[in-house]
């Protein structure tokens, strides 16, 4: 059965997190939603556009198999703020669905709305205070929480989530194909 997967987007996020993100898991056969918390037509954090799939809205949960939430600081703290986005969040922890995040995001969305208790976690190192169980790792897998740390740890954060949904074959054959040295 295909995975859905969500990416909740706005404005200022860091691009080779998001296209990183999308790309990886389309070559998974993933059927990925880039869902905008704003316009459809989203501005990347060095002006790179790019259309959003649809508008986010909240939805059931039961729609998605995972939560893949890219970094930017201005696209973390608006998407840190969204009440629906938030609601989201809050129903997969319940369902013990995937949440990942990077850069920015692990702290800002997840960390600073109190959904990392008792998670082992990284993010951006200069906002590693919002994580109570820090790790200075490129990437974390904790329970259902996949995080990482910036543009670098983009690609093996993306392999991560590919392994968690889909296994290790399917994971290590997408990084042979794109020569990743993982």
């Amino acid at each position: 059965m295909q995975k859905t997967i969500i990416v909740p987007i706005s404005d200022g996020f860091e691009e080779i997190e998001a296209i990183s993100i999308i790309d990886i898991l389309r070559r998974a056969a993933f059927s990925v939603h880039i869902a905008s918390i704003k316009d459809l037509k989203v501005t990347g954090a060095h002006q790179l556009v790019i259309q959003a799939d649809e508008k986010f809205s909240l939805q059931n949960a039961s729609k998605y198999d995972a939560i893949v939430i890219p970094g930017g600081s201005l696209c973390a703290e608006s998407l840190s703020n969204h009440e629906e986005l938030k609601l989201l969040i809050k129903q997969f922890i319940e369902q013990q669905k995937l949440i990942a995040a990077i850069c920015a995001s692990p702290a800002l969305v997840l960390g600073k709305n109190d959904f990392l208790e008792n998670i082992n976690a990284t993010c951006y190192p200069s906002l590693k205070n919002y994580i109570k169980n820090f790790l200075d790792k490129p990437v974390v897998s904790h329970h259902n929480f996949i995080t990482a740390q910036g543009p670098a740890s983009a690609l093996d954060f993306s392999l991560k989530i590919v392994e968690y949904l889909a296994g290790f074959d399917t994971s290590k054959k997408i990084a042979k194909d794109i020569l990743s040295k993982t």
